[in-house]
């Protein structure tokens, strides 16, 4: 039960971090996350570009993208918790990318 409570709070923590940046967590399981994010929706070359960002993180096992739904799917090792120095890198490599995208 106890490890329940810590993948929602884990969740919450990454739902807000990823909706500062117009990217939204479709599904969460430890191991596996699905994200969206309408910046990516039929932009072939936005999706594919934070998709070879986020491979390069030594945590991330693979990254899928979906263009016409404008998901990718990041599978992480799941052995340990994703620390939030690695969170901070991922949120970095949005923020980057979305800015030109993003109004304030």
């Amino acid at each position: 039960m106890l490890k329940k409570a810590m993948i929602a709070h884990q969740l919450k923590r990454w739902e807000k971090e990823f909706n500062r940046h117009e990217v939204y967590v479709k599904h969460f399981i430890p191991g596996r996350i699905r994200l969206f994010s309408p910046l990516w929706k039929d932009n072939e070359s936005l999706i594919k570009e934070v998709r070879q960002l986020i491979e390069r993180e030594h945590t991330v096992m693979a990254v899928k993208e979906t263009i016409e739904t404008g998901t990718i799917l990041i599978e992480f090792n799941s052995q340990r918790e994703v620390q939030r120095d690695e969170l901070v890198r991922w949120m970095s490599i949005l923020a980057q990318k979305h800015a030109p995208f993003i109004t304030p």
